[in-house]
């Protein structure tokens, strides 16, 4: 019974004597040895000892781990429990109880159901085992004085929760958490371990339990050695503060000295180890024995000492991947011999494996893969939800797309275009045939997706009978699930994805495939082992199952002998390694802020600390530890360090060296710091140099010739056939710009004809950009119909509400000018209950949303509505036709207009309303168009095509009365809008009314005409002489000064005027139909101040065009009214 300690820096040279200290005392049969190690260390300690070795073989020495220890103890000495819990059925466990306590837990039941509450409730749990903090003294804590609220609360729950956690436990189970204060519990009361010798190596700290387990220990053992990493200054130290080097290993040092003399355990002499017998290069050497001090000492060396500036991650990886080629083609070096850490896995895992598998780079990364992004979990998952949730889109698509389904990705596809136009989900997914949109003559399509219907459907069959009864005991739920994924065949199609992952080289995900449905069996098993016969829901049975999978994980073997090592700096168990490259030595990843993984804050922790509770190190202390981390990090390797750290991420927001970069720099003034875009090309991968390839091909393309070298390179590149379709998509990547601009002939008249066949508005699509235009109508591209509101559903649905509004009034012989507010309120509201029904497949009466969106819409449709009916009222013009329509098979003929060539366009379309003014002889006529959108009457856009559906409306309406009589009266957008106005003074209702009705005003251009003007509005009408009286409109854009002159914002044209404008309208509408005919699709948008089409076209993703790159915006001029017609005269003129 005694306890000695091994005591030296990283490097010394510990962990050998223990091991030679084992094996003499096998090989002198001194009874049992073994070797207690961190657990991530069992397995590579074990091939270390057994290489150590004269025969590479050991008998009665063996490398264990704390659990490992105890359920060895467990297993020889006999226990009580039936079942070992582990962490999968802790987090089921736990998940139960919450879903049990709920309305108990005041605190926790708003958070719950948040991803990952269970696991850093477990994990919190797992912290008071191992620091021995009970329920009751929780208990205590909700009531001490001086803590705040929310940690009274919290801990008053956790008291609850744990609790009910060691009740579950009782006798039955064992866990990770109980097991060392149970195996210290049976070893007080054993004499096992008389004949044995233990060395604890890899340790810098110990957990209660774990101090609890070595007291028992050197109670029992001839001798108990432990190894600490510090020097022996810090040894004989008899205090340290947090901040210093070896703060963690001198107070595990003192705590189990007053073990030792507490227990009266003999102290041996401390064995010191000061040599460095690692490093390789004075460099190393220096860094291991000053990396503490290294702001105040300088090494005259840097030999194997490496800093990289890299400008990505992606730079950093492919540097590194250079490098261990370098080391192993020109140093000699095996793949085992180096290693890559680095602090954020997650970041740098999967760009690793790609890059280091492009340069025929065998690696192991060292890490628990998460089964939850593997198709079978989200398959589960996304089946049980589709169930709990009566078939959602989300969950149905997913259960669907993991690929494990029998159904074909065309017939999915095909589906989800189906379910997202019509809104499918819930009862409809169980409706024995889906009627939805289908036409007669459409029998064979119907019955096509109401097979695929039945295809998602059938094996939902026995989960769905069940569902009906409610609760059921959990194995009941676990044997329905088994049985669907039986009839879906997923372990054959697992065992199929193995084979055909194994046959490509992928050993590793041959091996994720082969072992993720042992997984999921395992947590079923473990499910039904500790919750088989409680009665529960579907909902319930999934939150468990999902808690069972969040904490399951799966672990790979390496693929060769001969591999390099991937890991985490503070975590991975790096073997004798001779080069060790760190990436990611950046601001805020190495070191790392604290990072809380529990459920109470740092200043919770603190606080709880401060009023006598013992939980694990804060983040001040663990701040300190992580240096002490990076410095056994650091000092692995015995040849060459490598450091690296990017300057940007992907999408290009900067990054900052670390501090560590500017501490290692001051230790080696000597050291330059390398550049990943001044390093010599011998040290890239192929890979790396095809990266650099396309930035050498894009300043080819725009500025001058390529040198010589790259020339060769790309020959090579060219000339090797794994490498020919990736420079093939490169070469593409650089034409894309290079797109078409014209149609051929051929395929402009195959597409058009002779004459074009269009209507005005395709017109302005093709003004506003060729490409959108030729995307829509050429292509027939569409993007997907959704079941949801746009705002085109609405403008269609305001349209219809208005012609069903007039036509009515027609059917009754009801005049305008007799409507009361009441009635044609009334009457909208109709129009409105008549219209919604039809929208969109019901999608109006669909939800209790869009139910309640219908009030809005008739309170918009009202005020539409009455203002119209005022506007007529207001004036002498009447309403003389709605919808009116010319074209085939219309009222009115199409517009037909030449162009240059002898074809024609013909133009169709119609005419929201039509009014008439019976005056002077003449027939004065008014075009109005409906618009919910904020369209304008502009100038501007008519002189560039993006505006002529009134004027060639007029004109077309006016041609086709064929007789002088009928002369342009005026045009005009009618905005269906919900008007608000901001209020600062104190108003009346009928002020505020009045001036809600003024925001109603149509935009357009009034004939300069005093009869028209006057029958536009009464405003301008004297009262008593009935003449020309001076005022503004509410109705239209006219307002008259005090001199009688019209203001500069009112639009006004002569009849001249007009009939030029509508032939300048004919003639750019001719024109569009030119460049139409001459096949011209260029992608180029028109820009207007800050507005272009880009910002809502539906074709970005086919257009492909980066304009903030190439500009190709037409950029158009700003052109006002008095411009407009200048212009226009000038044209006239040159005629």
């Amino acid at each position: 019974m005694a306890l000695r300690f091994l005591i030296g820096a990283a490097g010394t040279g510990k962990t050998e004597y223990c091991m030679k200290e084992i094996i003499n005392a096998q090989s002198a049969h001194r009874g049992r040895q073994i070797f207690l190690v961190p657990e991530q260390y069992t397995s590579q300690a074990e091939r270390d000892l057994t290489a150590s070795t004269e025969r590479k073989g050991i008998l009665t020495a063996e490398v264990l781990s704390f659990g490992r220890l105890a359920h060895q103890f467990f297993a020889k000495n006999g226990l009580n429990r039936a079942v070992i819990l582990g962490d999968v059925g802790k987090q089921m466990a736990l998940q139960k109880i919450l879903l049990e306590q709920r309305d108990d837990l005041p605190y926790f039941c708003h958070m719950m159901d948040k991803n990952g509450f269970v696991s850093r409730l477990g994990k919190t749990i797992t912290e008071f085992f191992r620091y021995r903090v009970t329920p009751e003294q929780l208990e205590t804590m909700s009531n001490q004085e001086g803590l705040s609220h929310s940690v009274q609360d919290k801990c008053r729950d956790m008291a609850s929760i744990y609790r009910c956690y060691e009740e579950f436990l009782s006798e039955t189970y064992l866990t990770g958490d109980t097991t060392l204060s149970l195996l210290e519990e049976k070893l007080a009361s054993s004499a096992a371990f008389e004949d044995t010798e233990i060395w604890l190596d890899g340790f810098y700290g110990f957990t209660p339990q774990e101090y609890g387990v070595i007291a028992q220990l050197l109670r029992l053992c001839k001798r108990v050695s432990i190894t600490l990493p510090m020097d022996e200054h810090s040894y004989f130290a008899s205090s340290l503060p947090p901040a210093a080097p070896f703060f963690e290993p001198h107070l595990t040092k003192q705590k189990l000295v007053s073990l030792a003399e507490e227990m009266g355990i003999a102290m041996e002499s401390p064995v010191f180890f000061k040599e460095n017998h690692r490093a390789q290069t004075p460099a190393l050497a220096f860094l291991e024995k000053n990396y503490f001090y290294g702001y105040y000492k300088k090494s005259p060396d840097h030999e194997g000492i490496h800093i990289c500036s890299c400008t990505t991650r992606e730079s950093e990886m492919a540097y590194a991947a250079g490098q261990i080629l370098s080391l192993v083609r020109e140093k000699g070096l095996r793949y085992r011999d180096i290693a890559i850490v680095t602090n954020a896995m997650s970041a740098y895992e999967k760009g690793l494996k790609g890059i280091l598998s492009e340069a025929g780079i065998p690696c192991f990364v060292d890490s628990r893969r998460d089964i939850a992004s593997h198709p079978l979990i989200g398959l589960v998952n996304s089946l049980l939800e589709c169930v709990v949730y009566d078939f959602r889109y989300e969950s149905v698509f997913s259960y669907l797309k993991t690929g494990l389904t029998p159904m074909a990705q065309e017939d999915m596809d095909i589906l989800e275009n189906y379910v997202l136009a019509y809104g499918i989900k819930g009862y409809k997914w169980k409706k024995d045939v889906w009627a939805y949109g289908f036409q007669p003559g459409q029998e064979a399509e119907q019955a096509y997706l109401n097979d695929l219907r039945a295809q998602v459907m059938t094996p939902f069959a026995s989960l769905l009978a069940l569902k009906r009864k409610k609760n059921l005991p959990l194995r009941d739920w676990v044997t329905a699930l088994v049985v669907q994924l039986d009839t879906l065949g997923i372990a054959e199609k697992l065992t199929a994805l193995s084979e055909a992952a194994a046959a490509k080289g992928n050993a590793a995900k041959a091996e994720e495939h082969r072992q993720i449905w042992q997984i999921l069996m395992d947590v079923l098993q473990k499910a039904v082992e500790i919750l088989g016969d409680a009665p529960m829901s579907l909902d319930t049975f999934a939150r468990i199952l999902s808690a069972g999978l969040e904490e399951s994980s799966m672990g790979l073997i390496p693929p060769t002998a001969d591999s390099l090592l991937v890991g985490d700096i503070e975590r991975s168990r790096l073997p004798d390694i001779k080069a060790l490259l760190v990436l990611g030595v950046n601001d805020g990843i190495l070191p790392a802020p604290a990072e809380n993984t529990g459920i109470f804050t740092e200043t919770e922790r603190e606080a709880l600390t401060a009023a006598g509770m013992e939980l694990a190190p804060d983040g001040k202390r663990k701040l300190f530890e992580e240096q002490f981390l990076i410095y056994r990090g650091l000092t692995k390797p015995s040849h060459a360090l490598y450091l690296t750290y990017a300057n940007g991420d992907t999408e290009g927001k900067a990054l900052f060296p670390s501090s560590l970069i500017a501490r290692i720099a001051k230790m080696y003034p000597t050291l330059t710091e390398e550049r990943d875009d001044t390093l010599p090309l011998s040290s890239l991968t192929p890979g790396g140099c095809f990266h650099q390839l396309g930035t050498q091909m894009r300043k080819h393309v725009e500025e001058s010739p390529m040198e010589p070298l790259w020339q060769d390179i790309y020959s090579y590149f060219a000339t090797t056939p794994q490498w020919q379709q990736r420079l093939s998509l490169l070469r593409q990547g650089f034409s894309v710009h290079d797109r078409r601009q014209k149609l051929s002939p051929k395929t402009a008249k195959s597409l058009y004809g002779k004459n074009i066949l269009s209507s005005v508005s395709r017109l302005e699509r093709f003004a506003a950009c060729p490409f959108a235009y030729f995307a829509e109508y050429g292509l027939k591209a569409r993007p997907r119909q959704l079941y949801q509101l746009r705002t085109p559903d609405l403008g269609n649905l305001f349209h219809q509400v208005l012609e069903q509004f007039a036509a009515t009034l027609k059917k009754d012989g009801i005049s305008w000018q007799t409507l009361t507010q009441e009635e044609t309120e009334r009457r909208m509201d109709a129009a409105v209950d008549e219209a919604a029904p039809h929208l969109g497949n019901e999608i109006l009466l669909d939800s209790a949303a869009n139910r309640y969106l219908i009030k809005r819409l008739k309170r918009i449709s009202r005020r539409a509505g009455w203002t119209l009916v005022r506007h007529i009222q207001s004036g002498m013009f009447e309403p003389a036709g709605y919808e009116v329509g010319f074209g085939p098979h219309e009222a009115l003929p199409p517009i037909v207009i030449g162009m240059s060539d002898g074809s024609k366009l013909i133009l169709r379309g119609k005419i929201d309303r039509v009014d008439l003014l019976d005056a002077e002889g003449n027939k004065f006529v008014k075009i109005i168009d409906y618009k919910s959108g904020t369209k304008a009457f502009d100038f501007q856009d008519i002189y560039y095509g993006l505006q002529l559906q009134l004027l060639l409306y007029l004109d077309a309406y006016l041609k086709n009365h064929g007789t002088e009589s009928y002369r342009p009266g005026g045009v005009f957008y009618f905005r269906i809008t919900d008007p608000t106005q901001t209020v600062t003074e104190e108003m009346s209702a009928e002020e505020i009314e009045k001036l809600l009705y003024s925001k109603m005003q149509m935009s357009g251009l009034v004939l300069e005409n005093e009869t028209v003007i006057k029958a536009m509005d009464e405003v301008f009408v004297d009262p008593v002489s009935g003449g020309m009286r001076l005022g503004a409109s509410d109705i239209i854009p006219l307002k008259y000064t005090k001199k009688g002159t019209p203001t500069a914002s009112s639009l006004l044209a002569t009849e001249e005027e007009y009939n030029a404008l509508m032939a300048f309208t004919a003639k750019r509408a001719a024109t569009i139909g030119e460049s139409m005919k001459a096949g011209i699709i260029t992608p180029a948008p028109y820009r207007k101040q800050n507005s272009t089409p880009c910002d809502y076209c539906v074709f970005s993703s086919i257009c492909r065009y980066e304009y903030k790159d190439r500009p190709y915006y037409r950029n158009l001029k700003k052109i006002g009214k008095e411009d407009f017609w200048e212009n226009l005269n000038e044209t006239d003129e040159r005629k």
